[in-house]
């Protein structure tokens, strides 16, 4: 299994720059950049840059996150376009896409989806959902997801542990699940909470939680998974610390806790 780091993890820490160096010294597989932060360095560089960047330190451009719009507009296939430009440049073979407040029906929805990946394709880019369990999005499971793809051909999955636990997600779903069609599994853990209502700065490092990552990572055993799992987490808490401390943890949190699983 590899394990790579997502900028959201220090946020407040964090610059392309700053991250593809962190991700080298402590032993990252890759990167998988915020598309505001990797915003902020096309500022002033070219995809080309972008991908000398990463090949400089020896690690891995991961999929980039996110297109944010199940909306297919002008404005939502520009920036496709866009990400997909960058994709190309440092070296990403797979766009993210998150349905961020989407009131489209599910027609809609997955027409809107089989459009991006037609725009995509023409990079030699893939395409990948994130279901996400907060109450204003329309694809809020895993279940919901997987019906999406089943009609997008080409189409992959993003399990987010946190949303998987803080949704209305079975997790069990996981094991009907072709380990092939998860394009990566953001791993991050969760308190439990009676309410049931989750945000992201309640995110914990793997293994600190009570919520039910244990589960979640027994099912995809099962099943067979064995790729990229990248540290994805937007504690404010964490962003307080130095950013080699936030690295530092990011790796030995995630080490301790898949070493149940697997051999790393």
């Amino acid at each position: 299994m590899l394990i790579g780091y997502n900028q959201a993890t220090s946020m407040k820490r964090s610059s392309v720059e700053t991250d593809v160096a962190m991700c080298a010294k402590h032993g990252f597989y890759g990167l998988e950049m915020q598309t505001d932060l990797m915003d902020k360095y096309m500022d002033g560089h070219t995809p080309a840059e972008l991908g000398d960047l990463f090949k400089r330190h020896g690690i891995k451009c991961l999929p980039i996150n996110a297109l944010l719009s199940l909306y297919y507009n002008d404005e939502s296939v520009a920036r496709l376009r866009y990400l997909c430009e960058c994709a190309n440049g440092g070296g990403a073979e797979t766009v993210l896409v998150a349905p961020i407040k989407s009131g489209n029906d599910m027609t809609e929805t997955i027409n809107a989806i089989n459009s991006f990946v037609s725009i995509a394709s023409e990079y030699g880019v893939r395409l990948a959902l994130e279901f996400l369990s907060f109450d204003f999005v329309g694809v809020r499971s895993l279940e919901r997801a997987m019906e999406v793809a089943a009609q997008v051909p080409g189409l992959r999955i993003v399990i987010d542990c946190a949303h998987a636990m803080g949704g209305p997600t079975d997790t069990d779903t996981i094991l009907k699940l072709n380990p092939e069609q998860i394009e990566v599994v953001h791993i991050n853990d969760l308190p439990y909470k009676a309410s049931g209502f989750y945000a992201d700065s309640d995110r914990l490092w793997p293994g600190e939680g009570n919520n039910g990552l244990d589960r979640i990572f027994k099912n995809l055993m099962a099943i067979g998974y064995d790729g990229l799992v990248t540290v994805e987490l937007f504690n404010e808490e964490y962003w307080e610390l130095p950013v080699d401390s936030i690295y530092s943890a990011a790796m030995s949190k995630t080490k301790d806790f898949l070493r149940d699983y697997i051999k790393l």
